[in-house]
């Protein structure tokens, strides 16, 4: 897979990621405005203004309902596009591989071994999967940092968050 190529993969992979989290983000909130608005209907002293708070907080609740179905939608082709690019990158080692030397090749292999097992979770973490992949995406530009960073991976890497 040419550099070029995997860069926009990862760009495209990022951008949904991002739209994912916006949307579970707005679920929350409208789900929290939701409570908000039921808690205020129970201390409110006229009937009439109970039954316009629970109205306005079924409301929020089917907002939030929405945001969480398109936030799942977007994880499925989060998931979809991340499966297709690992499945190519497994194929294939990038064109410069022969001259990279070992430390370069087990840090691109871990990473790729790292995404490659979140895909396999039934609920993989997406944050970590995706900034994986950009890393992968920049394998061109890594330093001695970004070597050491990504030796010091053991099991369930937070540290590359």
């Amino acid at each position: 897979m040419e550099h070029v190529q995997l860069a926009d993969q990862a760009n495209q992979i990022s951008q949904k990621f991002a739209q994912y989290t916006g949307h579970r983000s707005a679920s929350t909130q409208q789900r929290l405005h939701a409570a908000a608005l039921r808690r205020e209907a129970k201390t409110a002293a006229l009937k009439a203004d109970a039954f316009a708070l629970r109205l306005k907080a079924k409301e929020a609740s089917e907002k939030a309902s929405a945001e969480r179905e398109s936030a799942k939608r977007v994880e499925e082709e989060l998931m979809a596009a991340i499966v297709a690019t690992v499945y190519e990158l497994r194929a294939r080692m990038p064109s410069d591989y022969a001259s990279w030397g070992v430390i370069k090749t087990r840090a691109y292999m871990k990473l790729l071994t790292l995404v490659s097992a979140q895909t396999q979770r039934l609920s993989p973490n997406l944050a970590l999967t995706t900034k994986a992949l950009v890393m992968i995406s920049e394998h061109p530009t890594w330093t001695a940092d970004i070597f050491a960073k990504v030796a010091a991976i053991k099991g369930m890497p937070k540290e590359l968050l």
